[in-house]
């Protein structure tokens, strides 16, 4: 799914999900990944792709400079309590937007 948003940004969102077979039916996501980036470049990507080294889950935030290098530190672990919802993420990104407007 690809929502546009304020400030020339846009963000790919990818969820793989789980169905429960008895009802009432549930979904659960199991693997995430928001990309937001801009025509300059990417803003920041939360994803559960991979563990990263020395993180201990594998939920994680990418924070890039805007042109696509990623910022000193990053990834950071957000860990399971930490990953947002999809409205969190366009939140956060309506608040660069408007920033960067």
């Amino acid at each position: 799914m690809e929502i546009l948003c304020e400030g020339d940004i846009k963000l790919i969102v990818n969820k793989l999900t789980e169905v429960s077979e008895r009802r009432p039916r549930r979904a659960r996501t199991i693997k995430y990944s928001y990309n937001a980036s801009t025509s300059k470049g990417n803003i920041l990507r939360y994803d559960n792709a991979h563990i990263h080294p020395g993180h201990p889950t594998e939920h994680h935030k990418h924070i890039y400079n805007g042109t696509g290098n990623q910022v000193a530190g990053s990834p950071f672990h957000v860990g399971e309590d930490g990953w947002p919802l999809m409205h969190e993420v366009i939140d956060e990104l309506m608040k660069m937007g408007i920033q960067a407007g």
